[in-house]
């Protein structure tokens, strides 16, 4: 579940786009990010054999409150 929808902040697709951070985030690592509110962070296990540019991708896709 997208951050914003558990305090009904949800805007349209806000909640498809982080799905596709959580998704592209399971292919690069096999693993699902820590989202949890006491375990908030930027830094992911990222195997080094990916580009710089879908990392920044899939944390963007995986911001809590995209603009």
């Amino acid at each position: 579940m997208a951050p914003e929808a558990r305090i009904d902040l949800a805007k349209p697709f806000t909640g498809d786009i982080f799905s596709l951070g959580m998704i592209l985030h399971f292919m690069m690592t096999k693993k699902l990010p820590s989202l949890s509110e006491n375990v908030r962070t930027d830094k992911y296990n990222i195997p080094s054999v990916y580009s710089k540019d879908i990392v920044d991708i899939m944390k963007r896709l995986l911001k809590e409150f995209p603009e």
